[in-house]
């Protein structure tokens, strides 16, 4: 088994909750969001998305979510399960408020 094998899988339109953001374009500074209920660090590379932040055609504030195409990369570890070891926005495709009322069930 080769450990060090990677794979690279995009999660089309995934909604993810912004926790931290970082306003200023960069491909290395790492947001954090909530995806499906794990906190992730990734950096958002869509050059459109921040053209829109800085236009103010689109505004968000903490705790609403972006939908988005997640880049997933995921290495084999040493007993053979694959893990998640990095993450990328590479397509924003909407800004989402918070939910008002959310349910847990």
């Amino acid at each position: 088994m080769d450990v060090s094998e990677e794979r690279t899988h995009i999660d089309g339109h995934a909604q993810l909750a912004v926790s931290k953001a970082v306003l200023e374009p960069s491909s290395s500074r790492k947001w954090e969001f909530y995806y499906r209920g794990n906190k992730i660090s990734a950096p958002v590379i869509d050059t459109a998305f921040y053209e829109k932040l800085l236009s103010h055609s689109w505004t968000f504030g903490i705790g609403d979510y972006i939908d988005a195409d997640l880049e997933v990369t995921q290495k084999l570890n040493s007993i053979g399960i694959w893990e998640n070891s990095r993450y990328r926005v590479v397509k924003v495709h909407d800004v989402l408020a918070s939910p008002t009322d959310q349910e847990l069930f």
